[in-house]
């Protein structure tokens, strides 16, 4: 949490508060990230509780390894009112999946959510 936090600070965005569970699998992403240099791929943290599962959905169907990928997961996040945070996998590769953790406010845990985009 508190290196995630470093790159929202970096970035001028608030500091987030997780859930012990979320804080164990958010933070194990970063670190992996930091150690090993991962291909990034989108974390979402939503704020709002909405249909998020459809949107996401929409989202990461339009995956490729064209850059605009990130740029279109990241608007179809805004609409539904998340910030989007730009992570590492456990494990790299270009078909490693996209871990979107989905905390609404009326809800006490989190759900994560695991998706892989199609194979090429």
């Amino acid at each position: 949490l508190a290196s995630m936090n470093e790159i929202r600070k970096a970035n001028n965005e608030p500091d987030l508060i997780w859930d012990a569970f979320d804080m164990r699998e958010a933070d194990g992403i970063t670190e992996s990230c930091e150690n090993q240099r991962m291909p990034q791929v989108t974390s979402a943290i939503f704020s709002h509780g909405t249909d998020v599962d459809d949107a996401i959905a929409k989202a990461i169907a339009t995956w490729s390894d064209n850059p605009s990928a990130l740029k279109e997961i990241t608007s179809t996040a805004s609409r539904v009112g998340c910030s989007v945070q730009e992570l590492c996998p456990m494990i790299g590769g270009e078909v490693e999946p996209v871990y979107v953790a989905c905390k609404s406010l009326n809800q006490k845990m989190a759900r994560t959510h695991k998706i892989r985009p199609p194979n090429p």
